[in-house]
């Protein structure tokens, strides 16, 4: 079952919604008003632009064209909360990534994720009349600390998907693990990174939620999903040393 308590040491350094939606072209009119309305918790704000392209016509670097600017330029707005989280939109996808946020919706916690995904996708429903989402995610970053590097310790702390059997820790160098699986009716995609001497005790454990194919009105009831689905993979993944470093034993 999903994680319901509030940590005083919890392992999350990012977490990190996104939807992705069709090309919007007439999206750029909507950005003032949206602005205005969630100016509340995102009050400072940048225009990102990335600059033209241009295409190579065969072998002759010198015989190029420019894309109209219009079609090669891609705006993202940028919204920021001085806390340490941000909003991004463009043309065909939101993203909403944060550095504060420890708990997605449990009481106790000062900031909830789930009450900032729900205000944004509120208001962005209100000025953008968007039917469906191809692809709507949830992501968790973690740092868990290993106190040796040995592989009965990293035993004791991770139900790893690496085979620990074959490979020791003591040997190893750099591991890096990547898996996409299915999850009832969405996606996981596991990721589980140890590199010793650039990190030393830290395990990166990455997990990426997503479904394709969303009505935009429940979008809020699929992200309670991922996180949990999200919530139960790590909490088969980790074991008590996490627990008691978590708990600030």
């Amino acid at each position: 079952m999903s994680i319901t308590q509030i940590y005083k040491n919890p392992t999350v350094k990012q977490v990190i919604f996104q939807i992705q939606f069709p090309n919007l072209f007439f999206l750029e009119n909507k950005i003032p008003d949206f602005q205005l309305d969630i100016m509340s918790e995102f009050p400072d704000s940048a225009l990102l632009v990335r600059s033209p392209i241009s295409i190579a016509i065969g072998n002759n670097h010198a015989d190029q064209r420019k894309l109209d600017n219009d079609a090669a330029t891609l705006r993202i707005w940028e919204f920021k909360n001085t806390n340490g989280y941000e909003l991004s939109v463009a043309t065909d996808n939101l993203a909403i990534t944060s550095n504060l946020h420890k708990t997605y919706n449990n009481e106790g916690g000062d900031h909830r994720f789930r009450e900032t995904i729900e205000f944004v996708l509120e208001v962005f429903g209100k000025h953008i009349n968007l039917p469906t989402v191809n692809r709507i995610g949830l992501r968790y970053i973690d740092n868990c600390p290993l106190s040796e590097k040995t592989t009965s310790t990293y035993s004791k702390y991770f139900d790893s998907a690496f085979d620990l059997d074959r490979n020791s820790i003591e040997d190893i160098n750099e591991m890096h693990i990547y898996l996409v699986k299915d999850v009832a009716d969405c996606k996981i995609i596991y990721q589980e990174h140890y590199e010793p001497q650039s990190s030393p005790g830290i395990v990166v454990l990455d997990f990426d939620g997503y479904k394709q194919n969303v009505v935009f009105s429940d979008c809020m009831v699929v992200t309670d999903k991922l996180h949990s689905i999200i919530s139960e993979e790590f909490e088969r993944t980790i074991k008590e040393p996490i627990y008691r470093f978590m708990r600030g034993e």
